[in-house]
């Protein structure tokens, strides 16, 4: 069931971001440079202690921030932002023991 959640939920939020990527086409439908560049990809998702909620690495061209879905309620909520970075990665995504944060490493820090 969780799987299922999770990848309804991604699915969504791709689906929204390949519409608004799909904003950046020519009238002649033709792929550009900032369609493919707004293209985000999701990845290494981690679960919360609680189950509730999952955290993910989003990477658009080359850039990662991390990303929470709250999957609580009755249907997924949309992701949210929890990192705003403009360059640089984030790596070994984890939640903290009490699950109140997530926890990742970027240019050589906790």
């Amino acid at each position: 069931m969780r799987l299922i959640l999770l990848v309804s939920a991604l699915s969504l939020t791709l689906l929204s971001s390949s519409t608004s990527a799909q904003g950046a086409r020519p009238a002649s439908g033709l792929l550009t440079i900032d369609a493919l560049i707004d293209i985000k990809h999701p990845s290494n998702p981690v679960w919360s202690p609680d189950g509730r909620r999952v955290a993910f690495v989003w990477n658009r061209a080359g850039v990662e921030n991390v990303w929470l879905v709250d999957l609580s309620g009755s249907k997924p909520a949309p992701p949210r932002a929890l990192t705003r970075f403009d360059s640089g990665d984030a790596s070994g995504l984890f939640w903290g023991a009490d699950g109140g944060n997530v926890r990742f490493a970027r240019e050589g820090h906790l």
